[in-house]
């Protein structure tokens, strides 16, 4: 419970969902109360604590959902690809396999098809996507469900064309996987990172109580925010984000403060096409532009 409130606690709640209700339809009282309690006081303690420090906002948490969002028809198809394409280059066709034996799967391997299912499909209404992430990150949370389905494809696997033609499938899918798909993943993963890794570096390094620059000027800028929890490091790095033209002006004129400019992240590889958006816009009109 302290972990799942660090991020998206839905995401837990869709993988535990199936694995609960079937606690309840089978009149497990005992089980159902205690994981009932345990859920119910970490899920209150997390919204008071999300209520008194974060402002939600006009729009409210039900505006991150939208049941007529066209585009998620299309991304959803295109996050299944990020699942295949992460996974081991055997698991996709055997979870296929899994799938196709629901019925006949025992209960505890049922509620987890259900988990992957609910968690993928949630997400055809949600209004956001998860923009960057190693493979199709919504889904990590269920990916040890998937595993288990994949063991039932591998069962049947074997029973359609024998345990030898099955072994052998699986170790050279797993021996591509490790030499060829793995390294492939790591230098991938490596280049990804490096212009964050080299920008975080230089704005630590920058002999300053603050360092600051516009959330417009690079893509995914909150990632280059690593402070210390308790505010202790030097210099403290954060964005103009929600700043007020006046407040801009003062910063600049501090001389405790360094306002990090494009050209410095576009330097140092950063993706800094600029997006223009009214809202965010306190570096232009402090400047007075």
């Amino acid at each position: 419970m302290l972990a799942i409130g660090l991020h998206q606690p839905i995401v837990h709640a869709l993988f535990a969902a199936p694995f609960l209700l079937r606690l309840l339809r089978q009149r497990r009282w005992p089980a159902t109360i205690i994981f009932g309690g345990i859920y119910l006081a970490g899920c209150a303690g997390w919204f008071l604590w999300r209520m008194h420090f974060q402002s939600v906002g006009p729009a409210g948490v039900g505006s991150i959902f939208n049941p007529a969002n066209p585009k998620m028809l299309i991304i959803q198809p295109m996050n299944i690809l990020l699942v295949i394409g992460w996974a081991s280059l055997v698991t996709p066709l055997l979870a296929v396999l899994g799938f196709r034996r629901f019925f006949r799967l025992s209960l505890i391997v049922q509620d987890a098809a259900l988990s992957c299912l609910l968690t993928f499909c949630f997400y055809y209404f949600f209004y956001l996507d998860q923009a960057h992430g190693w493979g199709y990150r919504y889904l990590h949370g269920a990916l040890g469900c998937l595993m288990l389905i994949a063991v039932v494809g591998w069962n049947d696997l074997s029973e359609t064309v024998g345990a030898v033609r099955a072994k052998s499938f699986l170790l050279l899918g797993l021996a591509c996987s490790l030499l060829l798909q793995l390294p492939l993943r790591c230098l991938q993963a490596e280049a990804f990172i490096r212009p964050f890794a080299r920008a975080a570096a230089l704005l630590k390094a920058i002999p300053a109580g603050m360092v600051v620059f516009d959330p417009r000027d690079t893509w995914y800028s909150g990632d280059l925010i690593r402070n210390d929890p308790f505010l202790e490091n030097r210099p403290l790095i954060g964005t103009l984000h929600a700043v007020q033209p006046e407040g801009v002006a003062i910063l600049q004129q501090s001389s405790n403060v360094q306002i990090v400019d494009h050209s410095v992240l576009a330097k140092l590889g950063l993706s800094t096409e600029r997006f223009e958006d009214a809202r965010y816009d306190p570096f232009r009109l402090g400047r007075g532009k």
